[in-house]
């Protein structure tokens, strides 16, 4: 493993937001630099408000959670440029950082989650810009940029 498995926000470490491939292939530093710090922020958010522990990936402690937080830019899971991928242009240079997570709480279905989003709205505006509809047993919650940042955008995926 070249990264170590270190804090990087209040409830969550490295290896909770970043896939097993990453982790085996590439430094903290480079890690860190590849993760929005707003997205960060928006899941410590989310954790205080439930109150209950949250989880990105767990494959760490043996789970099969391994893509819900950053996801490489050649994987088949989620669109093309997904807000969870980290994209590269030609000469390897960072175009788009990791902007998205994908939330879970033992006990809260998706629109439960959603809907903790939609009571606190005021604390995760300038946070969280997305969330996706229809999910089950999870929340998708993303920062990536948008018309209008004030207002939540709820949209569903259909790949396609």
């Amino acid at each position: 493993m070249k990264a170590t498995n270190v804090r990087i926000a209040d409830h969550f470490t490295l290896f909770e937001v970043m896939p097993r491939t990453y982790c085996q292939q590439f430094d903290n530093d480079t890690l860190l630099a590849w993760i929005s710090p707003t997205i960060l922020k928006a899941a410590d958010r989310f954790r205080d408000i439930v109150g209950k522990p949250v989880t990105v990936n767990n494959w760490n402690e043996g789970g099969t959670l391994n893509l819900c937080g950053l996801r490489p830019p050649n994987t088949s899971i989620g669109a093309p440029k997904s807000a969870h991928k980290v994209l590269f242009d030609s000469k390897r240079r960072l175009t788009q950082m990791g902007q998205a997570l994908d939330l879970h709480v033992a006990g809260l279905s998706g629109e439960a989650m959603r809907q903790v989003i939609r009571e606190n709205w005021p604390q995760f505006r300038g946070l969280i810009t997305r969330v996706e509809d229809k999910t089950d047993g999870w929340l998708h919650i993303d920062c990536k940029r948008t018309d209008d940042p004030s207002q939540l955008v709820v949209f569903g995926f259909f790949k396609g």
